[in-house]
């Protein structure tokens, strides 16, 4: 496709109502780019974005055509570096009550992701068990970016009386040893629902074309409710290891509390995505996590600690560990403000080297970092948020870095017809190893995560505006400013025709 494609997905756009014979969608937005479960009766989604200074894209756009008997979507990146169009996602699905089949981009992830799961894992929350704890059963198409894991091929799901069933067939995205060929991947997975206990299985195998070698898993998953106690969790069999992670919690009014127990061997591979593990390698971990929080009316309180190591050491080191612990405290001032505190403590170790003689030697050398967070809630009317974070980094005994972030935003500011959210922050860290992260709005479908280093500030403001009931403009634009200023912004029409 050529730079010219550019200007005719613009004028497509630029259509009204009467051009496309079709009602009104209804996409609501959640964690992904594009989520296919949340696509209402209605059958038409467009949506294009510019984004002028993208290091990786620059153009995207997607379309959705549902029609009565077959759905249709497809997603085109641009490729800032060599000024080309690529077709990055494109599905063809058909569904009814009993069953459905997807053919083209697919989205698949189950139970505690030994499996199949996404590429980030899953993560802990400060207020919540479900997200480090929840069976998850995702099986859809997929129009998400090409950062996030999908597969190729064919995907049939279909219900009887007693089993809900799934059939994968796909061709892999996962790179083998930094060979470019994909591997096959085939996948059954059966699942029965009883009143107070759920049971899944998976069998699945993935060759790798070019070494004519293949992987078969063997999984159960498992849910089982008691009167107030739930134990879930993922047990899966491979060819010389076995890999696990299993749940036990109970949630009431006041109280909850979980405990997680999870074990990862060494040569560990997932198809695709990794399970949760807290030195980010999906594999050669094990770790036992303990979660509770108490609720009242105006207050809560949660903690968690989190204690983990390798099972076997790496180049000769003496087996890596840590810890992680958290609490959060937050309390209703009265009807207007809240407030919640926030602190994390995590060590980990990291390799250093000593040369001694002219011979050099690796061990492992401590690092603690501390994180603390105060938040002002003004929830009512157009909404205010305070934040102060400061972060300490102790690489050693001797040496401490720390970093500051402030926030001021307000996050739901209506004016008329226009929706505006807005921020300002200021940010002094000692060095990249003293770095801060916070999350920046994005426009509908981006959820990113900003870095902030070095000295200076940044300003940020995006605006979302109504142009009819079928078509949304939104716009955001930020300027950050150490050594000297960067500006950034990005542009973004929905059409729902």
């Amino acid at each position: 496709m050529n730079r010219y494609v550019k200007y005719i997905l613009l004028i497509c756009f630029c259509l009204t109502e009467e051009d496309f014979p079709f009602d009104p969608e209804d996409v609501s937005e959640t964690s992904q780019e594009f989520e296919l479960t949340d696509i209402s009766q209605q059958p038409y989604k467009s949506r294009i974005r510019f984004v002028p200074n993208s290091l990786s894209k620059e153009w995207h756009f997607h379309q959705l055509f549902q029609h009565k008997m077959f759905t249709v979507g497809v997603r085109i990146d641009e490729n800032k570096t060599d000024d080309k169009f690529d077709i990055s996602r494109l599905f063809l699905s058909k569904g009814t009550k009993n069953y459905s089949i997807i053919l083209g981009s697919i989205k698949a992830e189950f139970g505690q992701g030994l499996v199949f799961s996404n590429e980030f894992g899953k993560f802990k929350s400060y207020s919540s068990i479900m997200p480090i704890s929840k069976n998850h059963d995702v099986f859809k198409a997929n129009l998400n970016s090409k950062t996030q894991s999908s597969i190729e091929g064919i995907a049939l799901q279909f219900d009887t009386k007693t089993l809900h069933n799934k059939i994968l067939i796909t061709q892999g995205n996962r790179v083998v040893e930094s060979n470019n060929s994909k591997n096959n991947i085939y996948a059954y997975y059966i699942k029965k629902e009883l009143q107070t206990c759920n049971i899944g299985f998976i069998f699945a195998k993935e060759t790798v074309s070019y070494k004519s070698t293949y992987q078969n898993y063997y999984s159960g998953i498992f849910s089982k409710q008691f009167e107030n106690i739930k134990v879930n969790g993922e047990v899966v069999f491979s060819k010389y290891s076995t890999a696990y992670i299993i749940n036990c919690s109970s949630k009431t009014e006041e109280f909850h509390w979980l405990i997680q127990k999870r074990h990862l061997p060494t040569n560990w591979s997932n198809i695709t995505g990794i399970p949760f593990t807290e030195f980010k390698k999906g594999k050669n971990e094990k770790g036992i996590l303990f979660y509770c929080q108490y609720k009242e009316e105006r207050l809560i309180i949660g903690a968690t600690i989190d204690v983990f190591s390798e099972i076997r050491s790496e180049e000769n080191l003496s087996k890596n560990f840590g810890y992680d612990k958290r609490i959060m405290i937050s309390y209703n001032i009265n009807e207007l403000v809240k407030l919640e505190i926030r602190h994390k403590q995590k060590r980990t170790n990291n390799e250093q080297q000593n040369i001694q003689f002219g011979v050099s030697h690796s061990y492992f050398a401590p690092i603690l970092k501390r994180t603390s967070e105060a938040v002002v809630k003004i929830p009512q009317n157009n909404g205010f948020i305070f934040k102060y974070k400061l972060l300490e980094y102790c690489p050693n005994i001797e040496k401490k870095e720390k970093g500051r972030l402030i926030t001021i935003s307000f996050p739901k500011l209506f004016i008329k017809e226009w929706r505006i959210t807005s921020c300002i922050r200021w940010f002094s860290t000692d060095s990249w190893d003293s770095r801060l992260y916070a999350y920046v709005p994005g426009l509908s479908g981006e959820f990113p995560i900003k870095t902030f280093y070095g000295k200076g500030w940044q300003s940020f403001l995006k605006c979302e505006y109504g142009l009819s009931t079928q078509t949304d403009v939104s716009f955001r634009g930020s300027c950050e400013w150490k050594n000297e200023p960067l500006i950034t912004f990005a542009i973004q029409m929905d059409v729902n025709l």
